[in-house]
């Protein structure tokens, strides 16, 4: 994919460093490792309706519900892919395509093996703690590589002005990739706390600094992830953008969890997680999309006058 391929206006920006353009495609492999455990935990959960489901046959609501997990966690892997090419083509990466698929090989392979030989190697509680921040860090490693390389190998070209359209979108992706990383960190801060209660032997309290620590760095390296990626999609007020975002975010939420409440009392309908957290990922890329979309069209307007 080129430049011409994906680019429908041909005004340029300063655009990242070369510098920045390595940090940028760090924090990305950092996000995948993350988006990855996410979308796991939600195939789990989909797993345990199967389960609920075996001693009769599924009914038509079953069907559509896992069908609709499915489709769901297809159009984030497809999304993400998407985004990351659109990432290191607007931080001036000749080949954007080819770098995207060779970062994402050149990760697998430092985080695949890695992973297995922690789970073989170390006992559950250390394994499991170095393995949530050890391996986002090795898929880090693997894009920052690949990104420097390139650079040095092929240079860095004028970086394209965002889109509309590219605009839109990716803030549509970050608002999914937020709902779905800070769900997994709640789920692995509440499954720890689970193990911890059911354990036989008394943890230690260094064990527990540490959980609380490791989740904490997860969400901080998650809150930079927006503001940077933020900072590529939409250069002017990245912040303030964001913070307008969460809270639409936030107010589409608590109205969907009175929808939620009201089909309850009428008609006892029950859900789960499988439905809960593509649903507010789902309201999270329509409250992004439409901030980051009002926010660009006010900018080129105020650019036509000037």
């Amino acid at each position: 994919m080129s430049v011409h391929d994906i680019s429908d206006e041909g005004s340029e920006r300063p655009g990242p460093s070369s510098a920045g353009a390595v940090v940028t495609a760090a924090l990305l492999g950092f996000n995948l490792v993350m988006l990855a455990r996410s979308l796991r935990l939600l195939w789990q959960q989909d797993t345990l309706l199967d389960v609920t489901t075996t001693s009769s046959r599924p009914g038509v609501g079953d069907v559509l519900l896992r069908g609709f997990i499915y489709c769901f966690i297809a159009a984030v892997v497809a999304g993400y892919l998407w985004f990351t090419t659109r990432a290191m083509w607007l931080c001036g990466l000749a080949r954007p395509l080819a770098t995207a698929l060779v970062s994402l090989g050149v990760a697998a392979l430092l985080v695949l093996p890695t992973g297995a030989l922690l789970r073989y190697a170390l006992d559950s509680n250390a394994g499991w703690l170095t393995e949530l921040l050890l391996l986002p860090a090795l898929s880090a490693l693997g894009y920052a590589s690949v990104v420097r390389f390139v650079l040095g190998r092929y240079g860095r070209s004028g970086a394209p002005r965002p889109t509309s359209r590219t605009a839109v979108f990716g803030a549509e992706m970050l608002g999914v990739s937020f709902v779905l990383v800070v769900w997994s960190v709640w789920m692995y801060y509440w499954l720890a706390r689970l193990g911890i209660g059911m354990s036989s032997a008394q943890e230690p309290a260094s064990l527990i600094v540490a959980i609380h620590c490791v989740l904490a760095v997860l969400l901080l390296v998650q809150g930079w992830f927006l503001v940077r990626m933020m900072r590529v999609i939409h250069p002017a007020g990245p912040v303030p953008v964001l913070l307008l975002a969460f809270g639409g975010w936030l107010v589409l939420a608590v109205l969907a969890g009175v929808a939620q409440w009201g089909l309850w009392e009428l008609w006892r309908v029950r859900s789960g997680y499988e439905v809960h957290i593509p649903l507010l990922a789902l309201l999270a890329a329509l409250s992004f999309g439409l901030v980051v979309r009002r926010a660009h069209r006010r900018e080129t307007v105020a650019e036509g006058g000037s």
